[in-house]
């Protein structure tokens, strides 16, 4: 009877890390969508990339790079997910609010909005 007890307890620690790492790899998937995405939005000069300054588009790079090293040794996705939503959110939602644009050249400053 013990020993059935000791099984049951093994196959429910076996499900709940099977449970636990598809519900991991999950939030790596949309960890890496959305950085990667960034990467992809500020390149692209005739999008975001073309209407934010240069030094945003350094801090979302950098952000980037930050996220993809981090990712490769981490576990705690979710955390990670929500503070480069942190650092970018605010780039982005300025943009797309029609917050202060730099006159001369039509880019978003966050930094003179804020």
């Amino acid at each position: 009877m013990q020993r059935v007890a000791s099984a049951k307890k093994t196959l429910t620690a076996w499900r709940d890390a099977e449970k636990f790492s598809a519900e991991d790899e999950v939030q790596r998937e949309a960890l890496n969508l959305f950085v990667y995405g960034l990467k992809d939005q500020s390149g692209d000069q005739e999008g975001l990339g073309g209407k934010i300054l240069d030094e945003d588009k350094k801090t979302i790079l950098s952000t980037f790079k930050d996220t993809t090293d981090w990712t490769e040794e981490q576990e705690d996705l979710e955390e990670k997910l929500a503070a480069v939503q942190g650092v970018v959110n605010p780039i982005t939602s300025t943009l797309y609010s029609g917050g202060a644009t730099h006159q001369s050249h039509g880019v978003i400053n966050i930094h003179s909005a804020q």
